[in-house]
């Protein structure tokens, strides 16, 4: 593969240039998201990947042709993602597996399922542009926002076989119907309460837990 130097991700397509001398084309280009492959230690230290185990699938919402909305709701329409890979921060990332590993254990017929993770700085600043002013998307230079540290991540249930479940709400219904204590059906009520008990169990804060925000 020729290394490359990615410069935006438009319609997805990243627009690159060769980082080393090559016999094709010069200056800038562009290729397909499916043909193009990150090198994780580009990332460093600071971040590490989560892949699909026991207990747990990786399903990037925004990755390629894998766009969640729910009808009125969603307001990102694009992918923002070229590869359905999640990063985070080693800390998060341990907890993340330990709530898996613990759900794969009570053999309740669920497994977790990641949406979202780590964020470019980029995409974040794409989704705010989108979205507008909201306490829904935070701003990418004056808010905080726990996707682009590699600490926030967005996640469900599905069953073992990959049917969806009921939560109460679409991925990223930018409403109050997202929130924890937002009125939902009794089935879904409880599996809002497994899935706060599950990550607190693990060390995660409870106010982490307080709204299904991107």
């Amino acid at each position: 593969p020729q290394p490359v130097l990615v410069l935006r991700f438009e319609a997805g397509r990243y627009a690159v240039v060769p980082t080393q001398p090559c016999d094709g084309p010069k200056g800038e280009g562009w290729v397909a998201a499916a043909a193009l492959e990150y090198d994780a230690r580009a990332l460093g230290p600071e971040l590490e990947e989560v892949t699909s185990a026991p207990g747990l699938r990786v399903a990037m919402a925004y990755a390629g042709d894998a766009i969640l909305c729910t009808a009125g709701d969603c307001l990102i329409r694009e992918p923002l993602y070229g590869k359905a890979r999640c990063f985070l921060r080693p800390e998060a990332a341990a907890r993340v597996r330990e709530a898996a590993r613990r759900l794969a254990s009570e053999s309740r017929g669920l497994r977790l399922v990641l949406q979202d993770c780590y964020r470019p700085f980029s995409v974040q600043v794409r989704m705010f542009e989108r979205v507008g002013p909201s306490p829904y998307v935070s701003h990418p230079r004056t808010g905080f926002a726990g996707h682009t540290r590699g600490v926030a991540v967005d996640i469900t249930f599905e069953t073992l076989a990959g049917g969806a479940v009921d939560m109460g709400w679409g991925y990223d219904e930018l409403s109050p119907r997202s929130a924890v204590d937002a009125p939902v059906g009794d089935e879904a009520r409880r599996r809002r309460l497994l899935l706060r008990q599950l990550l607190t169990a693990v060390g995660v804060p409870a106010m982490a837990l307080a709204r299904a925000s991107p």
